[in-house]
């Protein structure tokens, strides 16, 4: 079976899954599948253009200037310098700016709880594109001396498998090379993942021994195998904050014939409301998956509740499939030529859009765009008609602002399905939209 799109790819893995008990498997000493599963998956979609590039690829000066950064916040944000406390919140990389203050939207709020509460936590912020952009606070510490210490001390260790081991590997090779018909060998993946792995597992382990830390709040989890599974493995209860889109074909939660533990899936999972909690099977138990409304979205629904409708469409940019989405405008150029664009950019895109070439002919095409970088989205779709895009998160608060929306049928349209049923959108060519929309559209 060839792989065309993600649907496909998700499906093979979990044949392998199923068939070889890959989750299960020890190589060299640890889970290596659940280690590096979201980074192969990754890394081929990317390779094989089932998505393109999520964020831009740094130079070699980029690097080394953020290396030194590194170097000084390991001095003076190291979280090995602080006092114990009960909580360890991991927030996310990517801060937002709101009321003249740069926050994390996903743990601001919970954050301001704790704090109501009296309960000592400490907050490990990792770096957005190697800054640190957010309002200084206190209890704050930084993640960048586990990069550095995982990026160097990993390259020194040597991940050795054995036959049996080898054996495994080569029939995944087998298999994907087969589906994608060229070569494929992620040997080097699997000893890079486990040499990472091992040593962050180790670090983190030493850091929440040392701080007494007694549980684990973090955004994508996916990405912090390591942080996860330390915690369990000490009891430390571990708590994901929902922080956006997923589905069955995000390889990230989706497990959908797991019904037994997974050491680097966290204990329990805050989802913003029904629609979340009844999406896909977690590999948690239903009791486990607790709802927590999306604070930051509720408060700026208040906010914005009387705000007049602009005839505009926003353009849900996103970092894997930006140019694409231009090219798609481009090819339905005629049911938008009377409205009003506002293409927004995902920030993953701000230093690499201009390179776009269908966004280019779609700006001489197209009188009435306005491509956006910041800006208040919550005001932006408050304002807005219309919602387009594909599989971005804000698709999902857009909603909550009243658009009608319209998603483009292309690669990544498969995390929208159970959207497109809930919403009850139908096809119009390369699109699907709401009854409101279209009859708006085409009238």
């Amino acid at each position: 079976m060839e792989v065309k799109n993600v649907k496909e790819f998700c499906e093979l893995i979990w044949y392998l899954e199923d068939k070889y008990k890959l989750l299960d498997k020890d190589i060299n000493e640890v889970k290596a599948w659940q280690i590096a599963r979201f980074a192969v998956f990754r890394s081929l979609s990317e390779k094989f253009n089932l998505s393109e590039q999520v964020h831009t690829k740094l130079s070699l000066y980029s690097k080394m200037k953020k290396v030194l950064t590194y170097f000084k916040n390991t001095i003076f944000k190291n979280p090995f310098f602080n006092n114990k406390c009960d909580i360890l919140v991991l927030s996310h990389p990517r801060p937002v700016d709101v009321n003249n203050e740069t926050i994390d939207v996903y743990t601001k709020y919970f954050i301001d709880e704790l704090k109501e509460n009296n309960i000592s936590y400490l907050e490990l912020e990792p770096p957005f594109f190697g800054v640190h952009s957010k309002s200084s606070i206190n209890n704050t510490a930084y993640t960048d001396f586990f990069t550095l210490a995982i990026g160097f001390i990993s390259k020194f260790i040597k991940i050795k498998f054995s036959e049996d081991e080898k054996d495994c590997i080569n029939i995944i090779n087998k298999h994907f090379s087969k589906s994608f018909e060229k070569k494929i060998n992620i040997t080097k993946s699997l000893k890079r993942n486990i040499a990472r792995y091992k040593v962050g597992y180790f670090l983190y382990t030493k850091l929440l021994k040392k701080l007494k830390i007694k549980k684990v709040y973090l955004v994508v989890s996916y990405v912090n195998a390591n942080l996860v599974s330390a915690a369990k493995s000490l009891g430390i209860e571990v708590i994901e904050i929902q922080h956006g889109v997923f589905s069955k074909y995000h390889l990230g939660y989706s497990y959908p014939n797991r019904t037994r533990d997974l050491g680097c899936f966290p204990d329990k999972f805050l989802v913003w409301n029904e629609y979340w909690k009844d999406l896909m099977k977690f590999p948690i138990s239903d009791e486990n998956i607790i709802i927590r409304k999306f604070d930051f979205l509720e408060i700026n629904k208040k906010k914005y509740k009387n705000i007049k409708k602009q005839n505009q469409v926003v353009v849900l940019s996103q970092g894997n499939i930006g140019n694409k989405i231009a090219q798609l405008l481009i090819d339905n150029i005629e049911i938008f030529k009377n409205i009003h664009i506002k293409y927004k950019l995902h920030p993953s895109e701000f230093d690499r859009y201009e390179k776009y070439e269908s966004l280019k002919e779609l700006t001489k095409l197209h009188s009435n765009i306005e491509i956006i970088k910041d800006t208040n989205l919550h005001e932006l779709l408050a304002k807005s008609r219309f919602q387009l895009g594909v599989n971005s998160t804000a698709l999902y608060e857009g909603v909550e602002f009243g658009c009608e929306t319209i998603l483009f049928d292309t690669s990544g349209l498969e995390y929208m399905e159970k959207f497109i049923e809930f919403y009850d959108l139908k096809k119009l060519n390369s699109l699907y939209l709401t009854i409101n929309a279209k009859e708006l559209l085409l009238r």
